[in-house]
């Protein structure tokens, strides 16, 4: 949940996928064999599962308003036109669908409302760094929400710095040498 920092000279991530809410350190990224390497900064892997199973969630509860609203409409109209008068039969039927609209209503709204949250908490909303105080070799990849980097060329001891809603993130080369 929080940042990946893998200290020591010999600290090496090679051909894996990492998913890190905060920001990653370590000496070299990906190795001379070419093997890739993705790094996805600012993503929070189990919201985002959690997103994707709300977003289904919303499109059924959805659905199930759609099928019953109109029903709800309809009762509603035939009340009126009754001034209420209403036999008992009629009365139960509609008060078990006014109470199914209650429930389908209520579930439909905290649904929303779990989805909204998740929209913007499964991913870091503040400034997120990668240090590679090494090299990062060809066959990195590092993403950040839509944003992807590919390393084409080995590049040595850099620094980027993501932030939402940026373009791109800044390569800075950094100084690894010991005053």
């Amino acid at each position: 949940m929080g940042s990946v920092v893998l200290t020591g000279a010999t600290s090496a991530i090679l051909g894996s996928e990492i998913i890190v809410m905060g920001g990653l350190s370590t000496y070299n990224l990906g190795s001379n064999a070419g093997i890739d390497v993705v790094i996805e900064l600012g993503a929070h892997f189990q919201n985002e599962r959690l997103f994707i199973e709300y977003q289904s969630k919303v499109k059924a509860s959805e659905k199930e308003m759609v099928n019953i609203v109109p029903q709800v409409q309809q009762a509603n109209n035939l009340i009126k036109q009754l001034r209420g008068k209403l036999d008992d039969e009629k009365k139960k039927k509609f008060t078990e669908l006014f109470e199914l609209y209650k429930q389908k209503s209520a579930h439909h709204k905290l649904v929303t409302e779990k989805f909204e949250e998740l929209k913007t908490s499964r991913f870091n909303q503040e400034q997120i760094n990668i240090v590679v105080k090494g090299a990062a070799y060809p066959g990195a990849v590092i993403k950040y929400r839509r944003q992807v980097e590919k390393i084409s060329v080995m590049q040595s001891a850099f620094m980027m710095s993501f932030l939402p809603g940026q373009e791109s993130a800044p390569m800075t080369a950094i100084n690894t040498k010991k005053k």
